[in-house]
This record gives C-alpha cells, sequence and structure tokens, in this order.
C-alpha cells in the first residue's frame, strides 16, 4: 500500500474514528490512502506502531511537515521508505522557485543523505545517481561517502562530477571499489583514466582495459604495460 485511493470512498469522520482505533491494522489502513486528509496522516505520523508510521513515510499524499517529523524516526525501514519518495521527488524541484515546500524537501533529502544507516543513504543516492537535475552539493556528498554502496552508483554514472572532482577523489586514496567505479564510467577522460592508473590498484585498472569508452593516452598505456608483469588480471 503506497497511497493508492481505493475505490469506496472514506468519509472524514470516519477515517478519523480509524485512525483512533485500538486495531493498528485499521489506522495503518487509513495511513495508507491518498485521500485521507493530511491533520490525519500527520495525526498518525506520531504512531506508536512502526508499520502505521511506515505507511505515513511512503504515503505520497503526506503532508511535507509530517515527512520532516520522520526524517528523524527509530524505525530504518520508517525512514528507508521515507527516503525512497523523497529523493524521487528532488530532481524535479524547481531551480528558480524555492518556497517552504521546496525547503523542506531538500531539508528532509539533505538528512537522510547523512542518516547513521548506509541502507537509508544508499536508498537516497540510487535515484540520485544518474540524474543531471539533483542537487550538486548532495552528489559531492553521495561520492564521498564512506560506504561503497551508497558512493559506488554516483562515482560511475553522475554526470555532474567534473574530472577536478573524479581527481580530487582519487587523489584522497579510496578504497579500491571507489577507483573501480571510475575506472567504469563512460567517456572517461585521459586525465582521469592516468590518475587512475598511477594508483597501480590491480582490480580499479583492469576495469579501466576492459572500459571501451575510457580514454587512455599513449603514455598511460606504457605505464600500464610496465606495470602488467606484475598484475596477471590485466594480461588480458
Amino acid at each position: 500500500m503506497k497511497g493508492s485511493t481505493p475505490t469506496t470512498p472514506l468519509d472524514y469522520d470516519t477515517a478519523k474514528t480509524l485512525a483512533a482505533s485500538d486495531d493498528a491494522g485499521q489506522r495503518r489502513m487509513v495511513a495508507s490512502r491518498a485521500d485521507t486528509k493530511p491533520e490525519l496522516l500527520f495525526y498518525l505520523a506520531n504512531d506508536e506502531s512502526a508499520e502505521v508510521r511506515r505507511e505515513i513515510a511512503r504515503n505520497n499524499a503526506t503532508p511535507r511537515q509530517a515527512d520532516l517529523l520522520l526524517c528523524g524516526d527509530p524505525d530504518e525501514e520508517v525512514r528507508s521508505g521515507l527516503a525512497r519518495k523523497i529523493a524521487m521527488l528532488v530532481p524535479a524541484l524547481p531551480a528558480d522557485r524555492v518556497g517552504q515546500l521546496e525547503r523542506m524537501t531538500m531539508d528532509i533529502v539533505e538528512a537522510l543523505a547523512k542518516d547513521q544507516a548506509s541502507a537509508v543513504r544508499r536508498v537516497v543516492a540510487e535515484p540520485l545517481k544518474d540524474q543531471p537535475g539533483a542537487p550538486p552539493h548532495l552528489i559531492q556528498q553521495l561520492a564521498r561517502d564512506l560506504e561503497l554502496s551508497v558512493s559506488g552508483p554516483v562515482l560511475r554514472f553522475s554526470p555532474l562530477l567534473t574530472d577536478d572532482d573524479l581527481l580530487s577523489i582519487i587523489g584522497s586514496q579510496p578504497m579500491d571499489g571507489k577507483l573501480v567505479a571510475i575506472a567504469q564510467r563512460a567517456g572517461l577522460s585521459g586525465g582521469v583514466s592516468e590518475a587512475v592508473a598511477r594508483t597501480q590498484s590491480e582490480a580499479a585498472v583492469a576495469a579501466l582495459l576492459g572500459n571501451e569508452s575510457a580514454q587512455i593516452r599513449e603514455e598511460t598505456l606504457d605505464r600500464i604495460i610496465d606495470m602488467a608483469p606484475r598484475f596477471e588480471p590485466w594480461h588480458g
């Protein structure tokens, strides 16, 4: 249930009664509906049942004030469901209009991008990883996340990362997984390819050699050939 409106309408008084019910299943049903009034959805964002709050987090009809409240929910699944919903909205936010709704949406996604749970940060990164309309500062943060499942897809696919960004990240001596993600980028420039080769990362250079769209300078290839006897995976 993700905020779809059932065929049978639910009048306000009935919904209000069900929202206050001792039956968590009834409260969850109200929380999942797209036709539930915003004030009832906000009320249910404080529900004692995590399953009810999960429905509120996923519901597209939930008012942004309630979403902001759920950013700090103790239940990881609540925060993950919220992250999935909000991150999908971010690329479509109008750049020329920053009202209260837009500010709250950005506050929420920024908070979730710093969540203590890597699973939540990964949910934020997934829909933004290849979006040209993603907020640049958020992409910079996600690309430098210590968790590879968060940063890897962004490093590989984001069109917002410049060569300078990539060279800076390579220069920070990241784990091999991050170097592999960079080496796999489509149309990798000669300068970044050279920086990958200089790391002498066995996995990253193998990924670079397997990237048919990467630009690899002759001197970079010579460097790789000189090192190759020590790295059997490069021989193919």
